[in-house]
């Protein structure tokens, strides 16, 4: 009979195996390493950030850099929540290191999307869309209104429920930093995502761009 503490650290050492990180050196290559090593040899607050902020048309806040008294050097940010995490963590006496998106994790672990198709897919999806609203304590954010764009979050974030939270989250503080305190799908286009939450919502346009220059 197996030790079930011994079960216990097994289960966790196999979970941690099964994850990798994406970052870049410092000669700018983007590396992938199994997190359990890239974790005790990479210096992670000392990677630049592994995608570039873009500057988007319409968006309240470029990108820009923050002077950071904990590392006594320049960070990139590259939204308003960002910042405001940026601050939050330089005021912290027990942060030593900052970065701004240096690292993305990726699991080898199988996640399936929820699915869009019949009607019982969409409404699982609009209910989970509904509880996530139903959480939101904005001002002026009128009820129900991210389920009114159930169609848009599932087709921007491929039904990932960990997309769909940062995605609502992110607009959240967004919304709070300008005072506006709701969120609408102008704001939703705006955050950025995961570069793989990103490739799966640009799919579908290439698709149909392909579909329409056929004669």
């Amino acid at each position: 009979m197996q030790d079930a503490g011994w079960d216990g650290a097994r289960a966790r050492r196999l979970e941690v195996e099964s994850v990798d990180v994406l970052f870049r050196a410092a000669g700018g290559a983007t590396e992938c390493s199994r997190w359990s090593s890239a974790a005790a040899e990479v210096v992670f607050e000392n990677c630049p950030p592994l995608k570039p902020f873009s500057a988007r048309k319409g968006k309240r806040l470029a990108p820009g850099w923050w002077w950071s008294a904990s590392t006594g050097r320049l960070v990139h940010y590259g939204s308003a929540a960002m910042r405001l995490h940026v601050m939050l963590l330089d005021r912290d006496p027990c942060v030593s290191g900052l970065a701004t998106r240096p690292l993305e994790l990726r699991w080898h672990v199988r996640n399936h999307p929820l699915r869009y198709g019949s009607a019982t897919d969409q409404q699982i999806w609009h209910d989970l869309v509904h509880g996530m609203d139903s959480a939101l304590r904005l001002r002026r954010h009128r009820p129900s209104t991210l389920v009114t764009h159930a169609a848009y979050l599932h087709a921007r974030t491929g039904g990932r429920m960990g997309s769909l939270s940062h995605l609502i989250r992110e607009a959240a503080l967004v919304s709070l930093l300008d005072g506006t305190e709701k969120i609408t799908k102008k704001l939703l286009e705006q955050i950025e995502l995961d570069s793989a939450a990103e490739q799966r919502a640009r799919a579908p346009h290439r698709r149909r761009m392909t579909s329409q220059r056929q004669p």
